[in-house]
């Protein structure tokens, strides 16, 4: 396995897994942050809270969240007819199919 960048930035926000996590540990030179932290429960009946991974300082959340503040989506254009126009921004998802498009019957 290759060791992860020294510069390594990584801010999990809000993680959820259903495995153990190892993020690297001390391995890790960069700074590597998982909070809150939520996983599975053995018995298939939800979530439990885990105890994070790292520490977020105030700054380092600041710089990990700039692109949210900064970078905004580019206003819509018109497209050519026989063209889709699905366009996602800021997409969270889940699971093993997290997204899945399908043309509706007849199209």
């Amino acid at each position: 396995m290759k060791p992860p960048s020294p510069e390594l930035k990584l801010f999990l926000l809000g993680f959820y897994t259903n495995c153990k996590i190892d993020l690297g540990g001390h391995a890790v030179k960069g700074q590597v942050v998982a909070a809150p932290l939520r996983s599975a429960r053995a018995d298939n009946g939800g979530t439990v809270s885990v105890e994070g991974t790292g520490q977020a300082s105030r700054a380092f959340v600041s710089e990990m969240l700039k692109p949210l503040r900064e970078v905004k989506p580019q206003a819509l254009t018109a497209l050519q007819q026989d063209v889709s126009d699905v366009r996602f921004y800021r997409v969270t998802t889940n699971g093993k199919n997290g997204v899945r498009l399908q043309a509706a019957v007849g199209q």
